[in-house]
């Protein structure tokens, strides 16, 4: 029985960007919040290649230090849109180092080829 209901039970990264639900956050993100949007993708690009890695802890210590007002949820949808486009591939999952988000497990992404992940 649990064979069955596997697929339905993991938290499978994949399948959630890979939505049409998923694309629309995008087109929302891109057309409501572009230049941030951007902005955030493309610092995540550069900390990677720079780092070896990037997180959304990253870009959440990015999006505080420029003080940028909005919905957070606009750096998983960067993250997801690069991985999605294949930009950026998922190394490992961690635990986040935010306190208010109690541990919850977040992705590493790395530069497809490139250092760590070569």
């Amino acid at each position: 029985m649990q064979a069955t209901l596997e697929p339905f039970l993991r938290d499978d990264y994949e399948s959630r960007v890979f939505t049409p639900e998923f694309l629309e956050v995008i087109r929302l993100f891109e057309r409501y919040r572009g230049d941030t949007f951007r902005f955030l993708k493309e610092t995540a690009v550069f900390l990677a290649k720079q780092r070896g890695e990037v997180s959304a802890d990253d870009l959440q210590e990015v999006v505080s230090y420029f003080n940028i007002e909005g919905d957070r949820r606009i750096i998983g949808a960067a993250l997801g849109d690069l991985y999605r486009k294949g930009i950026l591939v998922k190394l490992y999952e961690r635990p986040t180092g935010r306190r208010e988000a109690h541990g919850r497990k977040i992705g590493v992404y790395g530069i497809p080829g490139a250092g760590k992940n070569a």
